[in-house]
């Protein structure tokens, strides 16, 4: 038996059972509780997975990891750099078959300094891998100056162009819809409740999104290739792309995955996770993911001679969504991969989810209870390779060719020459030309 915090009530194992039966699981409500990334994490980690950095503490106020060169300079000390690259290849020693690596990393601070050594050293010593790198800001970056605002972008600049370069596939996240000067409202996404402020919010979404699109390398029968995805969508050297999710998948109780996808009619059936990118253009190619949508929800009713009778003959999930791409983005090359699980959404995932979606995961008319979580969500995800990715790039160069590198103390001081500084201006130039400018 256990005594709850603020009441003098003595709850028995019975009593907890019996309202499990009645509401479902109970859920855990971390918000106030959660303050850095570990105090949620269930993951068990092998010793050499995490390299700390000694020298810097985080959010130090007298000595912040903020400049992209100095994540350069610590990767430069040989100390540092021979431990980083002995646990960078033990773990590629212990795959039977290394397709290649997924890099995540802070793309507005010093840690791109860092990614971005890596990624050079990835690219040096495995050419042949794939090296598929997110890029992530914060939905509300904690920009108290000017000056870190500058240094934010900055940094952004610095990381694209040098992380970009030695990745396969590069791909930028936030749930702001716009960086640079003026930051974004957060994406509005219909079925969540979410702080925008929260990291624990924000990361849950875009982990939640990562893990459904990563999950086709990760099948135990027939995975596909990272290769051939990164090749695919870096073609003609457009090597970024953009990610949209639809989290959660709003499948109606009763109803099937074909409603659900013609429920969303013209607009797209996903939001851009990729700052900038509005999917107002077909998309070149497309890698689209469905996960947890039950085969009993394939049919839907008959509609002859139209694209909901055409889906009404489907025979599977897969089928669905397939035709579904094909007709709703001709032209485009589409790939479809439908997973059977749903993800789990239970403690320590934050309890973001509108009260319209029940404890399995689907969109209802009645509430949920205010004691119940969600246990299980289906989801979509589409990474994309589209003319509207150029948005990301031509505002990045526009904002950061107005700055006067000299007047950036801080970054000359960390390494960085003027001459390369209008290399980077010149290189997000030259990414950008490599994105036609029509459909």
């Amino acid at each position: 038996m256990d005594v709850r915090d603020g009441d003098n009530t003595l709850e028995t194992d019975s009593d907890a059972k019996t309202e499990e039966k009645v509401f479902g699981k109970r859920f855990y409500n971390l918000d106030s509780d959660i303050q850095v990334w570990s105090d949620f994490l269930q993951t068990g980690f092998h010793p050499r997975s995490i390299h700390l950095l000694q020298d810097y503490h985080h959010n130090h106020p007298d000595q912040p990891f903020n400049i992209f060169g100095v994540g350069q300079q610590v990767c430069s000390d040989k100390r540092q750099w021979d431990i980083i690259e002995d646990n960078i290849r033990y773990f590629a020693e212990e795959c039977d078959f290394l397709q290649g690596f997924q890099i995540l990393l802070d793309n507005y601070n010093a840690f791109g300094g860092v990614a971005a050594s890596v990624l050079s050293y990835l690219s040096d010593e495995f050419a042949s891998k794939s090296r598929l790198s997110f890029a992530v800001t914060p939905a509300s970056p904690c920009d108290q100056t000017a000056t870190e605002r500058s240094a934010r972008i900055l940094n952004t600049a610095l990381s694209l162009h040098h992380c970009g370069g030695d990745s396969s596939l590069f791909v930028p996240l936030s749930l702001a819809s716009a960086l640079w000067k003026s930051v974004g409202p957060p994406i509005h996404m219909p079925h969540l409740e979410y702080n925008a402020s929260s990291d624990y919010h924000t990361s849950a979404i875009l982990a939640a999104s990562l893990d459904t699109m990563t999950m086709p390398f990760r099948k135990e029968t027939h995975p596909e290739k990272m290769v051939d995805v990164t090749s695919l969508l870096s073609s003609y050297g457009r090597k970024v792309s953009a990610l949209n999710t639809s989290f959660p998948l709003p499948l109606k109780l009763g109803s099937s995955i074909a409603d659900c996808l013609l429920g969303f009619g013209e607009t797209d059936p996903w939001m851009s996770l990729t700052p900038h990118v509005k999917c107002s253009s077909l998309p070149l190619f497309n890698s689209c993911v469905v996960r947890g949508v039950p085969a009993a929800m394939t049919k839907c009713d008959p509609h002859p001679g139209s694209l909901p009778g055409l889906l009404s003959s489907c025979s599977s999930v897969a089928d669905v969504l397939g035709l579904y791409l094909r007709e709703t983005y001709p032209g485009s090359y589409n790939t479809a991969c439908v997973m059977r699980d749903g993800l789990k959404v239970t403690t320590p995932f934050p309890h973001i989810f509108s009260s319209h979606i029940n404890q399995q995961g689907y969109l209802t008319d009645t509430l949920r209870s205010p004691v119940t979580g969600v246990e299980t969500v289906a989801a979509m995800t589409s990474l994309q390779s589209s003319v509207d990715v150029c948005n990301y790039i031509t505002s990045l160069e526009t904002c950061v060719s107005r700055f006067n590198i000299a007047k950036h103390q801080h970054f000359l001081e960390a390494g960085l020459e003027v001459d390369e500084f209008a290399e980077v201006i010149q290189g997000l130039q030259q990414l950008a030309h490599c994105y036609p400018t029509n459909n």
